[in-house]
């Protein structure tokens, strides 16, 4: 299949479903918002669960999952236990081994969905679908596991907010059954729920350099960890340290690709207070990622997979920009913000093709 048959196939999910997505919020009707949200959901599933040889690992997950149908022992350090459990479980109902990726996609959309419309007082949630879309979507078809705990930690920011702990923790190892990562995230219930985070702009500022910090000295802090405590699944990555890294021009061409994202929050950050009182929570993510990705790239190879956990937060960032505009700075913001976010897609999807989603091909 062609790249232009590949961008129409993505293009057409993507449109129907964030359509279905704003029939489901402005609809009054129960019935329209039922079939929207069979819709909005079901699309990027189907697109997803049909697929073939698309993503690095496809055949890996093809192979595991037969492995464990047909009782095969799996150790700790190949998948994670929920993995391995959900494998098991679609065995067990007799279906064959494409339906993990309809599972796994219908679990990260479902997380994904529930995330926005916890939230739909505060943003546009058909926005925060297509900001999802355009810029995370393709890569749930590579980095399975590990997006399905992103997904889990998106929705679970809510119990940061509502200050629930032990929910928080709950999906937290959740997530963490999915992607040993996901740990990482644990503390961040601890650091948003300080009050001098939330109040004080130094505090914040010593926040990001700490996270610059732990990322420069990464490969001696994660050795040091290692050698600590025993963890197999984190043992697994241990290979990775010492690997040679790219370019400090690879780090600011990250860096300033994510910019448009930054800059309105750091220019209206009163207004998008005002609109969402937790916004600094999803926008101090956002910038602990944009560090982690930038300075990952060039002093810890692989680590910038971990800022995948904290640009999530631009699902729901994007959209609260949406909700402190005027109609006449609202039409300049959503036109820009659209321009930004298809030029991403097609830059990193189609012609950098990470991920692998380029060509499409499909099982049917």
């Amino acid at each position: 299949m062609s790249i232009m048959a590949s961008i129409i196939i993505y293009l057409m999910t993507i449109i129907i479903s964030v359509y279905s997505f704003y029939i489901v919020e402005k609809s009054q009707s129960k019935v329209k918002r039922i079939i929207g949200i069979f819709f909005a959901i079901g699309i990027p599933v189907f697109t997803a669960g049909v697929r073939y040889s698309i993503g690095t690992d496809y055949f890996s997950y093809i192979n595991a999952f037969e492995r464990i149908r047909m009782g095969y022992s799996v150790r700790w350090t190949d998948l994670e236990h929920g993995y391995v459990l959900l494998n098991l479980f679609l065995g067990q109902l007799g279906l064959g081994s494409q339906s993990i990726m309809f599972a796994t996609s219908l679990l990260m959309m479902c997380f994904t969905s529930k995330a926005l419309f916890n939230k739909q007082k505060e943003i546009s949630v058909w926005f925060g679908a297509l900001t999802f879309f355009l810029l995370f979507y393709q890569s749930t078809f590579n980095g399975i596991r590990m997006m399905i705990a992103v997904s889990i930690f998106l929705y679970n920011i809510i119990d940061i907010e509502n200050q629930k702990l032990i929910k928080y923790l709950f999906f937290s190892a959740l997530a963490a059954s999915f992607h040993i990562t996901a740990i990482v995230t644990i503390p961040l219930y601890w650091i948003f729920n300080s009050r001098i985070i939330k109040k004080s702009l130094l505090s914040k500022l010593v926040l990001y350099l700490l996270t610059g910090l732990v990322i420069i000295y990464f490969n001696p802090i994660f050795s040091r960890i290692l050698s600590t405590i025993n963890i197999p699944a984190l043992n697994y990555y241990e290979k990775y340290i010492g690997f040679s890294s790219k370019s400090i021009d690879i780090a600011i061409k990250k860096f300033i690709m994510f910019l448009p994202i930054l800059m309105p929050g750091a220019l209206f950050y009163k207004k998008c207070m005002e609109q969402d009182k937790n916004f600094y929570i999803y926008y101090s993510l956002m910038v602990m990622g944009v560090i982690i990705e930038a300075l990952a790239i060039f002093k810890a190879s692989y680590v910038d997979r971990f800022a995948e956990y904290f640009i999530i937060s631009s699902v729901i960032i994007i959209p609260v920009y949406l909700r402190v505009f005027k109609k006449k700075e609202y039409f300049m913001f959503i036109t820009g913000m659209i321009y930004y976010l298809s030029l991403y897609w097609i830059y990193i999807y189609f012609i950098c093709n990470n991920h692998g989603t380029v060509p499409y091909q499909w099982i049917l």
